[in-house]
């Protein structure tokens, strides 16, 4: 007993040193998380529930549910919570240290195995950070996959073919497919590892057993996957879509990023999103610290065969063969791939650890105790620089515009809104879909500006019909700068407040909403409207019909106007712009003057004005009102310009009484 506890007891400490390592970086301000994992929460909240059992993350056809369902599990034990989410993907990356230890041990003896298990424990930060991440199965797919590696060297490091492993090992390729097609990466090497363990046996019906293990492996696969296979069945196997292959020049571009920029991340020579190394050359130093193992383990293998002829080798160490496989052929198809372009946030480059680790772990072992130790030193002094050098390497929170971000607290908000009794906001992604999880749907919100990525179209429909007094904007600093400027150009009354460091905008009450509706539109004839170019279609923009419209009949540039000159001097109380069926085709940059009854010229609409009222609003409609006043003419001008889009006018209005 004490023999076995003994030789269990490293692995144990690597496994507390790693589970420590991550509980670092996942502790800061409360295992705070962002609103692409708070989507991960919701759907589990919503599994939780028993309100839905969705297939993929929302808003999307691909990216598989697992990691929301054992949430859910999670949310029933410790309660719905930001540590209940993580909880998820942090037990997952502490179980990698183990999973790969076994990985390992079926390619070498113990102490490779402990080595990899100690480089799996203290490695490079994207794997710390992405492991703590609930972002829909990055750190799930990569166990699938390292799992799925793991049954197929068991299976081929037996005398004979066994149908059992071969089942096993089809089934979690096809639960990784599923969970994150990243699983692709894995689907070459292992495919190689059964072809070869069938043909290297003497027996005879050789064709046969190839023949019936691919085929049980491959119904295994599809019944692993099943969720994926009857969603796309339903809809068109949309999810195919998303398989694009990079062109020519992209292909070199993610090349030459893969070398510079990703791999770099990867080996921990760079950090996420930076364009400079964390220390310098620190790029330059991790490719050749990992491409000299890499070369190492090949000549070393090499070495140790007994023949010219690679068949001949001891088996466990063939092993590796299939891992470098897997590794270059990851770089490959990440390259190839459209998301190859993804060179500064490299996630799709996660499971490249499961042969890098192991192959640098048996090339550090084989080159002796002082060389060997030398760059082991190296390695772990690399990994942990890449962490704490300069500073924990947390990743900051998201931008939300102009370099501001997510604040990492909203405590303040949140008590503020509930004691205002609101439980709709307006505001952007980042920090919309987290108030949402942190106060379990109790605060749900309408999109305001990029990314306009729609996730529960419940949140968005909810909101259609409220005006801006109904919905708090919640923005951040030079957000509310714009939207202030917008709000007086409209002429709409408005309070603010700083709260958890967004500014707070709420509409003092609805007369403007109401007196707006009132007013109504001057009737005009063809004749009291003009336009340049094509004044002939002018009537067009008057006509009370917004599916037709005035065209420019070219695209937009500067110059281009459009007039309305009634008959007589009118009261002018409002504008409407109206672009009906054209949305496309609003004006990129519009100032409005109208002359008045004593022939001077004034400024309706300023350029500053419009583009502040275009970023608070959509581009179907203008709409405000205007300081009572009597106008012989108003005339929209076009100040900006597009290389494609026409100006079209599908409804122009004068507002009076």
């Amino acid at each position: 007993m004490l023999s076995r506890l003994k030789e269990w007891l490293p692995l144990f400490i690597i496994i507390s040193i790693g589970a420590l390592l991550r509980w670092d970086f996942t502790t800061p301000h409360n295992f705070v998380i962002d609103s692409d994992e708070a989507i991960v929460g919701l759907m589990a909240k919503h599994i939780y529930e028993g309100k839905t059992l969705p297939t993929f993350y929302y808003g999307q056809h691909y990216m598989g549910s697992l990691e929301a369902i054992l949430a859910s599990f999670s949310f029933a034990v410790f309660g719905i919570s930001n540590f209940a989410l993580k909880l998820v993907p942090l037990l997952f990356s502490i179980a990698f240290i183990p999973l790969m230890y076994f990985l390992t041990y079926q390619c070498a003896g113990r102490s490779v195995a402990l080595l990899t298990a100690l480089l799996v424990a203290i490695p490079p930060t994207p794997l710390i950070v992405w492991g703590s991440k609930a972002r829909g199965g990055f750190i799930e797919v990569i166990c699938i996959g390292a799992l799925a590696f793991l049954t197929s060297f068991i299976w081929l490091n037996r005398n004979r073919p066994n149908l059992v492993l071969t089942t096993l090992t089809g089934l979690l390729l096809g639960l990784g497919w599923w969970v994150n097609n990243q699983i692709i990466f894995f689907m070459p090497a292992i495919g190689l590892v059964f072809v070869y363990g069938i043909l290297r046996q003497n027996s005879t019906g050789k064709f046969k057993a190839l023949l019936l293990h691919g085929l049980i492996g491959i119904l295994a696969f599809f019944i692993g996957g099943l969720p994926f296979w009857l969603y796309n069945i339903e809809h068109n196997f949309i999810t195919f879509e998303m398989f694009k292959s990079a062109s020519d020049k992209d292909l070199r571009t993610h090349i030459a990023g893969l070398f510079s920029t990703a791999l770099p991340i990867i080996f921990g020579g760079k950090r996420f999103w930076q364009e400079d190394d964390y220390f310098p050359t620190g790029a330059l130093i991790s490719l050749l610290i990992y491409a000299g193992l890499i070369v190492s383990s090949i000549v070393i293998i090499i070495k140790k065969a007994s023949s010219v002829l690679i068949l001949h080798m001891r088996e466990k160490e063939f092993n590796f063969v299939f891992l470098l496989i897997f590794s270059l052929s990851t770089m490959l198809i990440f390259s190839l791939s459209s998301f190859g372009y993804l060179v500064q946030a490299p996630r799709y480059l996660l499971p490249l650890y499961v042969g890098i680790i192991p192959i640098s772990a048996f090339a550090i072992f084989s080159l002796g105790r002082i060389i060997g130790g030398l760059l082991l030193i190296i390695v772990l002094t690399m990994n942990l620089a890449s962490s704490y050098w300069g500073g924990k390497a947390v990743p900051g929170e998201p931008f939300v515009y102009n370099g501001e971000r997510v604040s990492t607290d909203h405590s303040q908000l949140i008590a503020w809104l509930k004691e205002h009794n609101y439980s709709l906001i307006k505001t952007n992604y980042w920090i919309g879909y987290r108030i949402a999880f942190e106060t379990k749907e109790e605060i749900r919100f309408v999109m305001f500006e990029e990314p306009y990525q729609i996730r529960i179209p419940e949140y968005q429909q909810s909101g259609q019909e409220l005006t801006l007094d109904q919905t708090p904007l919640v923005l951040v600093p030079s957000q509310a700068k714009i939207v202030r400027t917008a709000l007086r150009a409209l002429n709409i009354p408005f309070e603010d407040q700083i709260l958890s460091g967004y500014v707070v905008i709420t509409c003092a009450d609805d007369k403007h909403f109401k007196d707006i509706h009132k007013l109504k539109a001057l009737e005009l004839s063809g004749n009291e409207v003009s336009a340049s170019p094509h004044g002939e279609n002018a009537a067009f923009a008057v006509d009370h019909n917004n599916h037709t419209r005035w065209g420019s009949g070219a695209h937009q540039q500067r110059g281009m106007q459009f007039t309305i000159a009634p008959k007589e001097p009118i009261a002018l109380k409002g504008i409407r712009l109206d672009m009906g069926d054209w949305p496309h085709d609003f004006p990129r940059l519009l100032e409005i003057t109208a002359t008045k009854e004593d022939g001077s010229t004034e400024v309706l609409l300023s350029k500053e004005d419009y583009t502040a009222i275009r970023y608070l609003e959509d581009h179907e409609k203008l709409e405000f009102r205007v300081t009572p006043k009597r106008v012989r003419s108003v005339t929209l001008h076009q100040q900006g310009s597009h290389p494609i889009f026409d100006w079209s006018i599908a409804e122009f209005s004068l507002l009076v009484d």
